[in-house]
């Protein structure tokens, strides 16, 4: 990350890293392991804009890129759920409180307000 970006990337780049750590955190607490993960990534021009610059912070914390198909091969994902909210959550939130786990969740980094539209 360069440190000339405007404080909005700036402050998505991060988001993003600290939402990974979370997530790898979260991860070892309901597998004993950090599993494949899905990055969902949304189309709008920030992504656009940046996306050199999100993969980049995912190669730092040593993830490669593989299909949908190959990272769902992780037996993680024959986790059973049968807890649901109605937002939509992680799938490490349905496994946490499927597992009654759900203090796991507890420190999951917010959005900074600034970038939401509330």
């Amino acid at each position: 990350m360069a440190n000339d970006l405007p404080v909005i990337a700036t402050t998505y780049l991060r988001h993003l890293n600290e939402k990974i750590l979370f997530y790898e955190k979260v991860s070892s607490g309901l597998f004993n392991r950090n599993i494949n993960h899905t990055l969902l990534i949304h189309a709008n021009l920030l992504n656009a804009n940046y996306l050199d610059d999100v993969v980049g912070i995912f190669k730092k914390h040593g993830y490669t890129f593989v299909s949908q198909g190959e990272g769902l091969k992780d037996t993680s994902y024959q986790t059973p759920v049968t807890e649901y909210g109605d937002w939509g959550m992680s799938w490490m939130d349905r496994w946490a409180m499927t597992k009654r786990q759900g203090y796991l969740l507890k420190d999951n980094p917010r959005v900074p307000e600034f970038l939401t539209n509330k």
